[in-house]
């Protein structure tokens, strides 16, 4: 039996409560013209968003919380929280943390249990603080030493030029949405900007971008091409996309999230093909670029392009990365950058001056981000434990990938697309006929009906596929690979019993598989 599940009523009637507003459909009119604020004349850009890892699993799994610790009776003596990848209990890296706390207490610097080189970085960094103090602020785009860094991080990788002045430093991945967003909030047809959005996706790309008010265009992976992108889809898309808005820009997530696909070259370059054809600006999240498994190899989207053929190579690109959703970890930090490559000079210059003026990057981040993309170096102090930590974490990490796709695939009626980077796992779920004419009388998706009942028997909590977007007609959920070994094997089994319980609940009686 589900328990705690709100329905939400999409229709307005005379006795219909306003969802949020406290009032009815009869009393709405004479608020608007009231003045007072209520959820009617609010900008309704932002009431129209939603962010799927906060849906109604989620809500129930904190209430399921209490009713554990009061002692309530459950099928299961624990929540196995799969939903996120903000894991309380994973490793961080020493030398992120002494650099950050030394600079937040220079006192620290006396401690002799530091190192020499953890010393004289931070020495280094407060001295571009003004009054040598994180307290202050900074450049609107970060402070120059840290982006030069991130610079000549960009260009090893790639192996090709990366100017410190194209670097953009960022409080969180979110808010550069939010700046590109605002940045392309213009038309010069009388129609709304619009960006192609791959689906499954990101869900803050869609709040972001829904808030300014810029409308999605989505197109749909190809899951049996191993989460691909098809031109013939991007093409069918922006065509019928121009009727309603006018495209501005494209956007990419590679190492995938949720689908935790890498896109290989020939995809990208396709990509970019498209893009400059059609003359949209790429926009291309790279976070998870060092949660890369197996022998897959990470390409960014500038160094594809870079190494093309004129006029593919001048393609508009926005490069995103946050390096605290790699081995760091350090996600409470809110800090990313982003790199503007063909991108023309008045656009930046009208970018730092304009939309980013009131937003100095925290200094905690940028100083972590400094530690990320300039990390130490052979010889150093650090060196030996950074490079320790650093690689048992990615080699963990991969353990777990290999894991869940090995898990996942040998339950009948679950499948998984080999997990190549990224910390998630997007699994596809087949449910039977009669569950979802069960979740349509509830009001309910068929994938947040599974992930309600899993929750409620099995006590794993994941994230429905639909908060994503998917293919309709098909079912998904997302989990994280992020979960120590021992409990992510438990969570599979659990998985695993609750999905056959759930089939025979739901099947003709035929067609029943054994646990």
């Amino acid at each position: 039996m589900l328990v705690g599940i709100v329905v939400c009523v999409t229709v307005l009637t005379d006795s219909t409560l306003v969802v949020g507003s406290g009032v009815t459909g009869q009393e709405m009119p004479s608020l608007l013209n009231s003045g007072r604020l209520h959820i009617g004349n609010i900008n309704q850009n932002i009431v129209n968003t939603e962010f799927a890892v906060e849906g109604l699993v989620h809500q129930r799994a904190l209430e399921l919380k209490v009713e554990l610790k009061q002692g309530i009776k459950k099928p299961f003596e624990d929540l196995i929280e799969a939903d996120t990848g903000d894991i309380a209990d994973q490793k961080l890296i020493t030398f992120v943390r002494q650099v950050t706390a030394a600079a937040c207490l220079p006192e620290l610097l006396d401690d002799t249990t530091f190192p020499d080189d953890v010393k004289s970085r931070v020495q280094n960094l407060l001295q571009h603080f003004q009054g040598n103090s994180i307290g202050s602020l900074t450049d609107s785009s970060g402070l120059k030493m840290v982006r030069r860094h991130i610079a000549e991080f960009i260009r090893q990788r790639d192996n090709n030029p990366s100017r410190w002045d194209d670097i953009i430093i960022v409080p969180g991945i979110s808010a550069a949405v939010k700046i590109l967003s605002n940045l392309m909030n213009f038309s010069s047809n009388g129609l709304p900007p619009g960006v192609l959005l791959p689906v499954p996706q990101f869900p803050l790309l869609t709040r972001a971008l829904t808030e300014f008010g810029v409308k999605k265009l989505d197109y749909f992976l190809d899951e049996e091409t191993g989460w691909s992108v098809v031109v013939d889809e991007l093409q069918q898309v922006l065509l019928e996309g121009k009727t309603h808005c006018q495209p501005r820009a494209i956007v990419v997530i590679n190492p995938g999230n949720p689908t935790g696909q890498l896109l290989s070259r020939k995809n990208m370059e396709d990509i970019i093909k498209f893009a400059e054809r059609e003359k949209l600006l790429i926009i291309a999240f790279e976070v998870y670029q060092d949660n890369v498994y197996e022998d897959n190899i990470f390409q960014s989207f500038k160094k594809v392009l870079y190494e093309m053929e004129a006029p593919y190579k001048n393609t508009e690109l926005v490069s995103l990365m946050s390096c605290f959703r790699g081995y760091a970890e350090e996600v409470g930090l809110r800090g990313g950058y982003m790199e503007l490559y063909n991108i023309g000079p008045a656009v930046k210059d009208f970018l730092k001056k304009n939309i980013m003026i009131s937003d100095s990057p925290p200094a905690c981040a940028q100083i972590a981000l400094d530690c990320i993309t300039n990390p130490p170096k052979l010889g150093e102090p650090s060196y030996p434990l950074f490079a320790s930590e650093r690689a048992a974490l990615l080699t963990s990490v991969a353990e777990r990938a290999k894991l869940i796709n090995r898990g996942i695939n040998r339950i009948p009626g679950l499948s998984c697309q080999p997990v190549q980077g990224s910390f998630f796992a997007f699994i596809k779920v087949d449910i039977p006929e009669k569950a979802v004419e069960q979740a349509n009388s509830l009001n309910l998706s068929p994938s947040t009906f599974y992930g309600l009942e899993m929750l409620e028997k099995s006590g794993v909590v994941v994230v429905p596929g639909d908060g994503f977007g998917q293919k309709p007609g098909t079912h998904h959920f997302r989990m994280t690979i992020l979960l120590p070994e021992e409990r992510l094997k438990e969570a599979l089994l659990r998985i695993q019993k609750f999905h056959i319980e759930f089939v025979n609940q739901y099947c003709d009686d035929n067609t029943e598989i054994d646990q």
